[in-house]
């Protein structure tokens, strides 16, 4: 199976019946790049959920999106949905260029749409929580931040990152999946993409790792054979050691997917933890590996 799309048995985003978006397809760039935008049904100005699709960085859309950030909407937060421009034609850095052109565009139509430009975060699975963490942790990097869809006077940082599974040193992950249950599309990106040497390790998120970080929170199964859980528990502890907060939850028996209730209800905690308490929640010492049986 593709990077980013789990086998049938794993749980996958699924539409909630009768959910749909209060604005479709809004242009973050041009009429190619666009956005879902859900508003809360209560509350304003909106803390935001920024969800990314996982895909292999070759496919994937932004829908469906996961039933637990729209479940926040009732609790007062917007989810906005991102499409992003695919491998293929589009090259790396491309990708990340677009998550912060779509971050910028948000703070740039917070006032249009009701939305608080100083509660915004990032949600990714697999691809797209690589792109997750990838934005987090170079806000300002002049080469990685792009110019896409303007509002270059709009900051592209976030206040907190959950990431499902997501790639973190490729350089690694291109040697641990050489028996990893991936599509000839992954096998096939080799070298011209992200996966080799220098330009592995430069598109890697480990590498950017600093004291300044936004919290993370790391989600993974223990049994996932597309993105190894050791690729989390390598920026967990690259997190940590460079004095930002992270914590880990690996959930026994978990596949390359959304994983389980505790997952869900860890992201829950640690998104309405943000948003109604701000960063005082990032001098407590960050919690031990953990999670479901793990």
């Amino acid at each position: 199976m593709p990077l980013g799309n789990p086998p049938p048995a794993v749980r996958t985003p699924t539409p909630q019946p009768g959910v749909i978006a209060s604005h479709r397809d809004l242009p973050y760039a041009d009429g190619a790049r666009t956005l879902d935008l859900y508003l809360p049904s209560r509350g304003r100005p909106a803390p935001v959920a920024v969800w990314l699709h996982g895909g292999s960085w070759v496919a994937g859309d932004k829908t469906p999106v996961p039933a637990v950030l729209l479940g926040l909407r009732e609790r007062g937060f917007a989810v906005a949905s991102v499409n992003y421009r695919l491998t293929g034609l589009n090259s790396y850095p491309a990708q990340l260029h677009d998550v912060k052109g779509a971050v910028r565009w948000l703070r740039a139509h917070a006032g249009e749409y009701g939305l608080d430009p100083s509660r915004v975060y990032l949600v990714g699975f697999s691809a797209g929580g690589h792109l997750a963490s990838l934005a987090a942790l170079t806000t300002g990097d002049a080469s990685l931040e792009g110019d896409v869809g303007g509002n270059l006077g709009q900051s592209s940082a976030v206040g907190g990152v959950v990431v499902y599974a997501g790639p973190s040193d490729l350089p690694r992950l291109a040697g641990e999946c050489a028996g990893c249950e991936v599509s000839a599309e992954f096998q096939a990106l080799g070298c011209s993409f992200l996966l080799c040497g220098e330009r592995g390790r430069a598109a890697s998120p480990v590498v950017y790792a600093h004291r300044g970080a936004p919290p993370f929170l790391l989600l993974h199964g223990d049994a996932d054979r597309v993105v190894p859980p050791e690729q989390s528990r390598l920026l967990d502890g690259t997190l940590r050691s460079a004095g930002a907060s992270s914590r880990l939850t690996v959930v026994t028996g978990g596949q390359h997917g959304l994983l389980d209730a505790t997952a869900d209800e860890a992201t829950r905690e640690f998104l309405l933890g943000l948003a109604n308490l701000g960063r005082e929640l990032d001098t407590r010492p960050p919690a031990l590996e953990g999670g479901a049986g793990g």
